[in-house]
């Protein structure tokens, strides 16, 4: 619940104006029978220009049980300002907060500089690269605490497709700066579909992976494949 009242925090953000990547998704399953599942998803991504910055925000909470069992509490939490150095290069600072017990993770948080290139700008067509550093704070949920300093690089693409289908595609890898083998991969693939001016159709498939696995956690990935219901602001 505090994790799902973090998301209303931020979301009031996204009143500031009224752009494609302002908006707010929901998606809920509800199985019974044999199988007793529910699962629950909320997202939402924010973009505002502000004279010579940019602001970037966006979120994600899923929550999932299985015969009345958690079996998945996640939240993502990305902030990110831009500010022009020149046409295609810009200088930003971004910030983060991940947190999943089922990872080894009561939280996870880092910010720091870095670079951006604005590979292509067009109406259709978008892509960003990424390139910083970041001061991250560990708190795993056996207890123990680290922090280190990490690099990461990312890439955010944008494509529309056909007139109703639009692709969007992020990509990010953080790298330890103290340990080559403490990593960390997540790729957001997703489709939309326009319903209405304001309703969209949406689809899709989240991987996290991370190489090295706090001792409360087993898998090195998850996957998650979604359909969701998305409001444009």
């Amino acid at each position: 619940m505090r994790k799902f009242l973090a998301i209303l925090l931020f979301f009031p953000l996204t009143a500031f104006g009224e752009t494609e990547t302002n908006q707010v998704s929901v998606s809920y399953t509800d199985t019974s029978g044999n199988t007793d599942t529910k699962t629950l998803s909320i997202s939402y991504s924010f973009e505002k220009d502000c004279q010579s910055l940019r602001f970037y925000s966006d979120g994600s909470y899923l929550y999932k049980t299985d015969s009345g069992e958690e079996t998945a509490n996640k939240l993502t939490l990305n902030g990110r300002v831009e500010m022009n150095l020149s046409e295609k290069i810009l200088f930003y600072f971004s910030s983060f907060l991940y947190a999943d017990p089922f990872s080894g993770y009561d939280y996870r948080i880092g910010l720091g500089p870095g670079v951006g290139y604005q590979l292509i700008d067009g109406e259709d067509e978008s892509l960003k690269l990424f390139s910083g550093f970041n001061y991250t704070y560990n708190n795993y949920t056996d207890g123990t605490v680290n922090s280190y300093s990490l690099w990461e690089a990312k890439l955010e693409y944008k494509n529309r497709l056909l007139e109703d289908l639009l692709f969007l595609q992020k990509l990010s890898y953080q790298i330890s700066l103290e340990d080559g083998d403490d990593y960390f991969v997540h790729s957001e693939t997703s489709f939309q579909v326009p319903v209405t001016e304001k309703l969209a159709l949406g689809l899709s498939y989240v991987l996290d992976y991370q190489n090295l696995l706090p001792d409360d956690a087993e898998k090195h990935t998850d996957k998650t494949f979604l359909t969701s219901v998305i409001y444009r602001f």
